[in-house]
């Protein structure tokens, strides 16, 4: 409506010249808050059509979108326009009432971006919550270790690592290189803590290294760098199949559902399961279709 209204300004003060018994039109001051509370919404806009869109976001996607919407509420409670403050101050107050009861899955999930990492949630908190950020740093950084600490004992149970290498004491290694004596390495190894140290230096590794260079030109496609780097960082490639794929809205999946009762018509009700699910697939595809 703010969008139509501002696109339609020029007619409507060429209304109130024309027309003498036109009297309600809006006064320069109102058509200024309009158009200041249009850029103060349109964020909001933009982002919900990201998020809600037939094609989901990976949920790395999430936290920026939402940091960036907290940095602007700030700014609009520091406004020097007494109302937009005021807005600003009582969406400020809503927005950490639930900042603080939210998933911190889905700041794991932008940490395993390689063009972001923890540089991203440092960035973020200190310019938004100021003395609290080292508090919600300390958070975030704890439970990232936990997470992968977690798929570590799960990844090597379902490898069978430790199984294998001490299964394997008395193997091929042990009988050609060194005996018995050699064998009992992979004993060693596994009973002391150089498995667990290896765990830390691969999470240790991937944050300490340079951030993937962003480019803004070009799309860049993180499922298929973690394809790529999945051998070099085992666990963590693992955290994020798992952990890019939660969708950030369930507004797409509710829609599809919606368009059940259009398809399954009182006079199309007896279709078969079969018929049904094609039509639904065809009308979602169809725009992907004429677009090649």
């Amino acid at each position: 409506m703010l969008v139509a209204s501002l696109e339609l300004r020029p007619a409507i003060e060429r209304l109130k010249e024309l027309d003498s018994e036109y009297k309600c039109f809006p006064s320069e001051t109102e058509w200024e808050n309009g158009k200041k509370l249009y850029e103060c919404l349109k964020i909001f806009s933009d982002i919900t059509k990201k998020h809600s869109a037939t094609k989901y976001p990976t949920a790395n996607l999430y936290f920026i979108d939402v940091i960036q919407i907290r940095r602007s509420i700030k700014l609009w409670a520091e406004s020097s326009d007494d109302w937009i403050s005021l807005m600003g101050s009582k969406m400020q107050l809503k927005f950490d009432k639930y900042w603080d009861e939210y998933n911190k899955l889905l700041t794991v999930a932008v940490i395993l971006d390689p063009r972001y990492k923890m540089a991203i949630v440092s960035y973020a908190y200190k310019g938004v919550y100021d003395f609290r950020a080292d508090f919600y740093i300390d958070q975030i950084h704890e439970f990232l270790s936990q997470i992968f600490n977690e798929y570590s004992v799960k990844f090597e149970k379902s490898s069978g690592l430790v199984e294998s290498t001490r299964s394997g004491s008395g193997g091929m290694i042990g009988s050609s290189l060194g005996g018995e004596w050699l064998g009992g390495f992979q004993d060693f190894v596994a009973s002391s803590n150089l498995v667990e140290n290896a765990r830390r230096s691969e999470l240790d590794e991937y944050l300490k290294e340079s951030l993937f260079p962003m480019d803004s030109e070009s799309e860049f496609d993180i499922l298929h760098w973690w394809k790529l780097n999945g051998p070099k960082f085992p666990i963590l490639a693992r955290m994020a199949q798992d952990i890019l794929a939660i969708p950030t809205s369930s507004v797409a999946s509710e829609s599809s559902f919606s368009k059940c009762r259009r398809i399954i018509t009182d006079t199309r009700s007896s279709s078969h399961c079969e018929s049904i699910e094609t039509l639904m697939c065809v009308k979602d595809w169809f725009p992907d279709i004429k677009n090649n």
